[in-house]
């Protein structure tokens, strides 16, 4: 409730822009979308990057997409899982040190994919090419 009452108190007009609120004690780091996104990965890291907290923080990262949207917790989810490892976790915190790993090998993996489906596309190209009539 102070948050709401601190931010209609800064928008009154003021002779140098914003009125000048002080909350005793501080207010919430979650007040702002900046500091949710901040919880979202200090949580993250304190659960050794285990797949449920990074589906919780990759969307509040805001990775926009090239679609223009934006990440879903089911698109991170789905992201995390196709990654094939579990993350860390209390038992088996070196797990977390996994996914850098991982991502590597599915960024060579989907380059290779790539580079093949380019390959397969330019020899059916050549192909169609010299087998058409004049």
């Amino acid at each position: 409730m102070i948050d709401l009452v601190a931010d209609r108190l800064q928008h009154l007009p003021w002779r140098e822009g914003a009125l000048p609120v002080f909350v005793a004690g501080g207010r919430a780091v979650t007040s702002t979308a900046a500091g949710a996104r901040v919880l979202a990965v200090v949580r993250a890291l304190k659960d050794h990057l285990s797949m449920e907290s990074l589906a919780e923080a990759l969307p509040s990262l805001r990775a926009d997409r090239a679609d223009g949207g934006s990440l879903s917790r089911e698109d991170a989810l789905s992201l995390i899982f196709s990654l094939g490892t579990r993350g860390g976790s209390p038992a088996s915190p070196a797990s977390a040190l996994e996914w850098a790993a991982r991502v590597a090998r599915c960024e060579e993996r989907q380059s290779a994919l790539l580079e093949a489906s380019k390959a397969s596309l330019a020899d059916r190209v050549t192909n169609t090419s010299e087998h058409t009539i004049s």
